[in-house]
């Protein structure tokens, strides 16, 4: 093999161990992304539980008083029906009493529905605790199995490509290598005369040699010009 058809092999090999890495990557991400779901979902169920805790114990001390205008409604109704006390301080009160307790109805009703809004809350967070432990126990089952695939198909592609590797002289591996950690991919198509990378123009000259199968970068990117698999050298 012509140093251009072992660097566009590497090439082509590096780009399928890229693949498997972020598929790798992603399996090993799984349980981790599960378990961080499930964390977040569980704090978001302590806040709930909690705001439904403090909305109920609203609700109970507006129930307290409630009950002690009502009383106190009460007690003047009594005393205005049966003649005791003075009847204009009777009926100012049980007027006084009827406002408050109208307005102590209205919040009953407004932080019922406070507290319902937070028990829905408690009530999603569950199910997103579910649905996170669903998704674990799935990863935990699918994940080994898909990584053993994965990392053999990864063992036989590095194998295939160090055999390659080894055929290229030091310096071209030294600038392939330099290019790997700028770039991250090495090797850029050129396809109709432009570097497929960058974008940029390949000069003519250029071009042509890359056509006739000798070794030269892109002007602009610095990555290897490598001809399409399917394309005659």
């Amino acid at each position: 093999m012509t140093e251009l058809e072992l660097i566009t092999a590497v090439g082509a090999h590096d780009a399928v161990l890229d693949d498997l890495d972020k598929q790798i990557a992603a399996q090993e991400a799984r349980v981790p992304d599960g378990e961080s779901a499930r964390a977040t979902a569980e704090a978001a169920l302590a806040r709930a539980k909690a705001a439904v805790a403090a909305s109920k114990e609203v609700e109970r001390e507006l129930s307290r008083e409630v009950a002690r205008y009502e009383q106190r409604r009460s007690t003047a109704t009594r005393a205005l029906e049966h003649g005791h006390g003075d009847p204009d301080a009777a009926e100012r009160q049980i007027a006084q009493c009827t406002e408050i307790l109208d307005e102590l109805e209205t919040r009953q009703l407004v932080q019922m529905e406070t507290t319902e809004a937070a028990q829905g809350d408690v009530a999603e967070a569950e199910a997103q605790i579910a649905a996170a432990d669903e998704v674990i126990a799935r990863a935990k089952a699918e994940a080994p199995p898909i990584l053993a695939d994965l990392n053999g198909r990864r063992a036989a592609e590095q194998g295939d490509r160090d055999a390659v590797w080894d055929e290229l002289p030091a310096e071209v591996r030294n600038r392939y290598i330099l290019l790997r950690k700028k770039r991250r991919t090495a090797v850029s198509l050129m396809v109709d005369g432009y570097c497929s990378a960058c974008r940029k123009k390949v000069p003519l000259a250029e071009g042509a040699d890359v056509r006739k199968g000798l070794v030269r970068s892109c002007s602009s990117c610095g990555r290897y010009l490598v001809l399409p698999i399917e394309a005659p050298a």
